[in-house]
């Protein structure tokens, strides 16, 4: 049967709250080896999820799932109080959730720029403005930019920083965070950190939610164990009634039993992922070593899951990643996050990583030559 156009009268009266606001359907990279989206590739990983996989009961698919005893349960995983935790089907949900349980029309939302993408267009739905604190290259975000972003907001307003930052891996240690949680104490704001890369940086600060009432940090399973296909995100917050707050708008059943099942065999495999881990930074080190030599460009200091680097143009950067695609190896464009310089490529097993490599090599020997190397 074709598709008709909405009438007149639903569009007027339904369809007018999204404004500019578009639809996001997520495909799949096709063809290649990702390495775009900062998906976890490791064979053992891989590996890992097999075997949990094959021990899920037939209740874990025929039951609905029992969020009570799996909150216990990754609250012991964690190390965290059970009455502060909550699941979400990824941290892109934590963000709704948040933004529709604890803001209202008008609310400023202080956050990086660039960050992950969603947190955006859900701001404008939810008729909150935005106030961006610039990424500086070289530098990253500066903490003071930050604090008097946050000294000038007004009371009720939301603080979000993703520590590591998605597209351009920089990240605040432990005491630069404090700073901003006591900032935000004072200005009577709540602060929302997103850990989705925290997996691979230094340290993590999921502790300090349960001291702060007014801290809210979500880690996402989709980078730290493989599991992006699993939707799972854990988010501890500061006090059981801000848990209590954002549940009541959560959907009833937001992650399934099996996502439920394998994300905890993976979280209890310590010794395996940390061997992953290891890897994935040795991985991150050879393209930070070798990739800006061959691009004609700098690295600077990544803690996720993935290196960007600086080319010398936007040009050089659309030349690399058009021949990377032509031999088999899908790598991130950073100009829709208003870096249009940068190339983005996710660390995996080091085998994969020096297959991407040769293939970069290649892609500058074929390259005619012009002012930059690609």
């Amino acid at each position: 049967m074709p598709a008709a156009d909405a009438p007149e009268w639903i569009r007027d009266l339904f369809l007018t709250q999204a404004g500019e606001v578009q639809p996001y359907w997520r495909s799949r990279v096709g063809g290649a080896v990702n390495l775009a989206n900062n998906e976890m590739r490791h064979p053992r990983v891989e590996e890992l999820i097999r075997a949990a996989a094959a021990r899920l009961l037939p209740e874990d698919w025929t039951s609905y799932p029992d969020y009570v005893r799996a909150r216990a349960q990754f609250a012991e995983l964690l190390g965290v109080p059970a009455d502060r935790l909550l699941f979400t089907a990824g941290s892109d949900q934590t963000y709704r959730a948040v933004f529709q349980a604890l803001t209202a029309p008008g609310t400023q939302v202080i956050t990086q720029v660039p960050n992950y993408e969603q947190i955006f267009p859900y701001a404008a739905l939810g008729g909150l403005s935005v106030h961006g604190v610039a990424h500086r290259p070289g530098t990253g975000f500066p903490l003071p930019a930050f604090l008097d972003a946050v000294s000038r907001a007004a009371p009720g307003s939301l603080v979000t920083v993703s520590n590591p930052n998605g597209p351009t891996g920089a990240w605040w240690p432990p005491h630069d965070l404090e700073a901003l949680v006591d900032a935000c104490a004072a200005r009577r704001c709540l602060l929302l950190i997103d850990e989705a890369y925290g997996a691979f940086a230094p340290a993590t600060v999921l502790n300090l939610a349960p001291r702060r009432p007014h801290v809210v940090v979500v880690q996402s399973f989709s980078k730290a164990f493989g599991l992006a296909g699993a939707r799972l995100a854990v988010c501890v917050c500061g006090s059981p009634e801000v848990a209590d707050h954002i549940q009541r708008w959560n959907v009833t059943n937001p992650v399934s039993g099996p996502a439920l099942a394998v994300a905890a065999d993976l979280a209890g495999r310590v010794t395996e992922m940390a061997d992953v881990y290891a890897e994935l930074a040795a991985s991150r080190a050879r393209l930070r070593e070798l990739v800006p030599e061959l691009v004609g460009g700098r690295a600077e200091e990544s803690f996720g899951n993935f290196q960007p680097v600086r080319c010398p143009d936007a040009d050089t950067a659309a030349r690399c990643v058009a021949g990377l695609a032509k031999r088999g190896f899908a790598i991130r464009h950073l100009v829709r996050f208003g870096l249009p310089e940068y190339i983005r490529i996710s660390t995996a097993d080091l085998q994969t990583t020096d297959r991407l490599i040769t293939a970069l090599e290649q892609t500058v020997r074929d390259t005619p030559r012009r002012s930059t190397r690609c």
